[in-house]
């Protein structure tokens, strides 16, 4: 039983969803794969390291034709005898493999979150609310993997190049123009998000937006209505009816948070919100929340990401590249409510960890319908009194936590 990865390489890098999927294809067949691909890209003998034994690239498809690239798929697999075929649920993805699946008289899984338990494999429905257990009875198997699923492998192997040989039929699409929508990281690639919505007010205001998103390494996004009003570009839009996203960290600042713009990024790992409606639907979403003005507090996460840039590259004369010694522990952020910003010791990050302890007025919430107020007893809070056990705030919706939430 062999297994196959279909990848889109074109371009002077390898995607970094590409990776990903010759990674879960090797780790879901037990060793090296063989990945299929197409076009003018480079440097495919790298995808060894990520557990490729070997790649056959059809250099004469050119064109994002589905039908050609189902031919493709289908010749080498048969070809291989592969049982299990794997590719990227991307726009190239989900055009190929129901074609290829019905070709091949296989199961189709659309969307897979990670390896099969005990046989099945997971993936969200009713975007994003539930998830479903897919097991598959066929005797091959045709399995899409979500972006940004699993971590990527690194072995440091080498794969070999092979050219593809054969007829894939007629070119039915001619390519006349290409058009790159952007310069920056493209949106399903990123880990770190930065997104606005109407809460700024106008174009002309997103420069601490985009200042923001440059110091943490993040690409920029936008709501709808934002993109509808020619305020960013709409390949910038992420939501039901944009870009479906899944990154390691969204900051949402003057979003509102409607069902459609939720159903796109409801699978980040983390969320943060910054609105000064406390009663916004996103806070219902969010793991931290910052209640206050983004006008005022978008100056103050700037100079804090400044700075934690700062201390983390600042290295002793002569030495380039290193870590300064440390004689107390790093600082981490803590972003309150009110437009205040806080700075505490992590008495763990000497260890490798960082603890954020969140102050009065954070809120995290555990379920859709499940919201609640953490409080702490923080001894660094600008401004604030230092609150005891006994003044922790809950009401009929809301439960008190335990004092500190750690994120490693």
């Amino acid at each position: 039983m062999s297994t196959i990865v279909f990848i889109d390489t074109r371009g002077n890098k390898i995607p970094k969803a590409a990776q990903e999927a010759v990674t879960y294809a090797s780790q879901l067949a037990g060793g090296p794969v063989t990945a299929v691909t197409f076009g003018d890209g480079k440097d495919l003998e790298t995808l060894g390291a990520n557990g490729a034994g070997k790649v056959i690239v059809a250099r004469q498809v050119t064109t994002l034709d589905s039908q050609q690239l189902t031919r493709l798929v289908v010749d080498v697999a048969t070809k291989e005898g592969a049982t299990t075929i794997v590719s990227v649920s991307d726009a190239t993805g989900k055009a190929v493999a129901p074609r290829v699946a019905a070709r091949l008289k296989a199961g189709h899984v659309a969307g897979a979150l990670g390896l099969p338990v005990d046989g099945k494999f997971l993936r969200n429905v009713f975007s994003g609310k539930a998830k479903a257990a897919v097991e598959v009875t066929s005797a091959a198997r045709v399995i899409s993997l979500m972006p940004n699923s699993v971590p990527i492998a690194n072995t440091g192997g080498s794969a070999v190049v092979e050219e593809f040989q054969g007829d894939l039929g007629p070119v039915r699409i001619t390519l006349k123009e290409v058009r790159k929508a952007g310069t920056g990281i493209p949106l399903p690639e990123a880990e770190l998000v930065v997104s606005a919505g109407r809460g700024m007010k106008g174009p002309e205001h997103w420069g601490p937006v985009e200042e923001l998103a440059t110091l943490l390494g993040a690409a920029t996004a936008c709501s709808r209505p934002v993109a509808d009003m020619h305020w960013r570009p709409h390949h910038e839009h992420v939501g039901q009816t944009g870009v479906a996203i899944r990154p390691n960290l969204y900051i949402a600042i003057g979003i509102s948070g409607a069902i459609q713009h939720l159903a796109g990024v409801n699978q980040s790992k983390v969320i943060c919100v910054i609105n000064k409606d406390p009663e916004a639907p996103f806070f219902k979403a969010a793991d931290y929340g910052i209640v206050g003005d983004a006008f005022e507090v978008l100056p103050k996460l700037i100079e804090a990401a400044k700075k934690l840039n700062a201390e983390r590259w600042a290295a002793p004369r002569g030495c380039h590249n290193a870590t300064p010694p440390r004689t107390t522990p790093p600082r981490t952020p803590i972003f309150t409510a009110r437009s205040r910003v806080a700075w505490r010791r992590s008495s763990c990050a000497s260890s490798g960890s960082l603890t954020a302890t969140p102050t009065r007025g954070l809120t995290r919430s555990y379920s859709p319908r499940c919201m609640a107020t953490v409080a702490c007893r923080s001894s660094s809070v600008v401004s604030r009194p230092r609150p005891s056990p006994s003044r922790w705030r809950t009401s009929s919706r809301r439960v008190p936590l335990p004092t500190t939430c750690s994120r490693t």
